[in-house]
Order: structure tokens, then C-alpha cells, then sequence
């Protein structure tokens, strides 16, 4: 079988678009935002995460899960907020009545999914569950065809069965597989809609930062009321865990999201999951060193495997495409 030798057109939805620039004093704000430094954003974004499981990790000894994601998120918001007030000045943009819809189901995906990966964090460990995290990277693209039914690439019907065997090792077989596995899992379903969701908004509102403030408040202030409905915050818990807040609320929050809506500007979101999936790497490496953490010999190879089918998932179509792309003639065989 043969197909024309073309370049692979996403639904308009996902287009990429460029970002004009913002002048402040005379300087370009995002004009000089290139592909290589939007990787660079990501990249130092994915490690300022995996660090940040082991802050949610001792977070979990002095405080709720929501009563954490309320404090980190409301916190992160105000620390974005002025940079938030300056953008909007200085932008010709705002949120049509679409983009309203979207943002509020981002809102809603960064609240469960933070919500969730925090309660199975409670439990679980720091290397265990970065690697189930990880697989959002699968769930991209079957998120990408059961919305705007494009079809993945064959490589993840190669890869799903990878990631579950690896979640069986993992977690060290089916009847080991229990609550707080399930939560992580569903964590990673809603940062693949997180990140589909932000590439969106970034490309067509030209306010990353403000996507970025907006995300955050709305997601502490329903964790807010969500800690004080099902938990019983108090000043005191929130004290002992300071330094996860900080870190979790200024780097991993305010820093990190905002470098990612950023960087998402210029990279797809197929290339951006990949890019981002290697945080459960720092996360090993994190929970190695300030934890002391160590898996089994049977749990290594569940991360190695469910490592290896995020990295299949877009290296595969990647290098597909560059091969095709430097292919000379008019077709190219499958």
C-alpha cells in the first residue's frame, strides 16, 4: 500500500498559530520565543515536576489532599497574578464564549487530576507514582481520535499492552492493583486532557499566563471548598508542611505551568506529552534521594516498560515523519 508523500494536517482546532509579539519598554515579550526554547521550557518544566512528587509526597504527613492543592494552587495563582494584569493590558485578546467552555473544563481537569494523583500519592510512592503519571502519553492520542477522530498511530496498540503489563509489574500484579493505582491512573486521563486543552487555548487566546493564573485560582478555590466539606484544614498542618508548599505552589505551580503554556506554543501536543513524560524519570531520582525509595527488582522492569511504550508512542510517528519528510520521491511506502 502507498500514500502520497504529505505533510499530516491536524483537525483546525489543534492548528498551531503563531503567537505575535507583546512591547513592553521597547522589548518583544514572545517574539523571541523559538523551538528550541520553547523545548527548553518544557524540559526544565518536566524536571521541576518530577522534583515535586516528593514535595507533594511529604506534604501528605501534615495535611489533606485538597487542603494541599487548595493552599499550592490559590498561592501559585496570586504569585502569576501581576505578570496575569500585565499581559491582559498589553494584549488585544480575551476569551471568546468557546474559549470560556474550555477553560472551565480545564479548570475541572487540573482540579481531579491534581485531587487524585495527591490522594494516591498518600500511599503510594513518589517513583511508582510518577511512572503511572507517565502514561497520559498513551492517553493523548486516544484522546485526539475519540474527539476529533484522528486516527493514532499503530505504535500505541503496540504500546498500551507495554504500559499495562508494565502497571502489572508495577504495582506487582493484579490483585496488588488497588485504589491509589486507580486514582494515579485517572490523574494521567486528566493531564492528557490538560495538555490538549491548554495547546488549544494557548494557540488561539494569545494569554498563556492568563490561562495559566485563571487554571490555578479556579482549581484552589474548588479544592477549597472541597477540603473544608471532607477535611478539616488547619493552620498548624498547613505550617509543618511549608516547604512542600512553597516549592509546589511558586516553582511547580506558578514556574512550571506557566513555562508550559508557553512552550506549548510552539510545540504540538503529541511532542509536548513525550517531552513532559520524562518527569517520572525525575520523579525516581527524586524519591531515590530524598526518600530513600528503592523498588523491586520486578518493579524496576514494570517503570522500564511503561517507560518504553511512552517513548514508542512518539518516537516512532516522529521519526515516521522525518523520514518522510527527507524521502525524494512523490510517494513513500508505508
Amino acid at each position: 500500500m502507498r500514500m502520497p508523500r504529505c505533510r499530516i494536517v491536524t483537525r483546525r482546532f489543534f492548528a498551531i498559530r503563531p503567537l505575535p509579539a507583546l512591547r513592553l519598554r521597547g522589548l518583544q515579550f514572545y517574539s523571541g520565543v523559538s523551538r528550541p526554547l520553547a523545548v527548553f521550557c518544557l524540559l526544565l518544566t518536566t524536571a521541576i515536576w518530577g522534583l515535586a512528587f516528593v514535595a507533594q509526597k511529604f506534604a501528605t504527613f501534615s495535611m489533606g489532599p485538597l487542603t494541599f492543592i487548595a493552599v499550592r494552587y490559590l498561592l501559585g495563582g496570586l504569585c502569576v497574578l501581576p505578570l496575569a494584569r500585565w499581559e491582559w493590558r498589553h494584549e488585544q485578546s480575551g476569551f471568546a464564549g468557546r474559549e470560556r467552555l474550555v477553560l472551565l473544563g480545564l479548570i475541572s481537569v487540573l482540579f481531579l487530576g491534581s485531587w487524585w494523583q495527591q490522594a494516591g500519592l498518600t500511599n503510594l510512592s513518589v517513583t511508582s507514582t510518577g511512572f503511572l503519571t507517565g502514561l497520559y502519553v498513551l492517553f493523548v492520542p486516544v484522546i485526539l481520535f475519540l474527539v476529533s477522530r484522528q486516527t493514532p498511530h499503530p505504535i500505541v496498540w503496540l504500546a498500551a499492552p507495554l504500559a499495562l503489563a508494565g502497571i502489572y509489574f508495577l504495582s506487582g500484579g493484579l490483585s496488588q492493583i488497588g485504589r491509589d493505582d486507580l486514582l494515579v491512573i485517572g490523574c494521567a486521563v486528566c493531564w492528557a486532557c490538560q495538555i490538549l486543552l491548554l495547546g488549544h487555548l494557548a494557540q488561539v487566546t494569545r494569554l498563556p499566563v492568563n490561562i495559566s493564573a485563571t487554571t490555578f485560582i479556579g482549581a484552589g478555590l474548588l479544592a477549597a471548598v472541597g477540603a473544608l466539606l471532607f477535611e478539616t484544614p488547619t493552620l498548624a498542618g498547613i505550617a509543618r508542611g511549608w516547604i512542600a508548599v512553597v516549592y509546589s505552589a511558586v516553582f511547580s505551580t506558578a514556574i512550571a505551568f506557566s513555562l508550559q503554556a508557553i512552550g506549548q506554543r510552539y510545540v504540538p501536543s503529541a511532542n509536548a506529552a513525550i517531552i513532559l513524560s520524562a518527569e517520572s524519570l525525575f520523579a525516581a531520582l527524586g524519591g531515590a534521594l530524598f526518600l530513600g525509595e528503592r523498588l523491586s527488582l520486578r518493579g524496576y522492569f514494570g517503570a522500564g516498560m511503561i517507560f518504553v511504550a511512552i517513548v514508542l508512542v512518539e518516537a516512532v510517528p516522529a521519526l515516521r515523519a522525518r523520514r518522510l519528510a527527507a524521502c525524494p520521491g512523490p510517494e513513500a511506502p508505508l
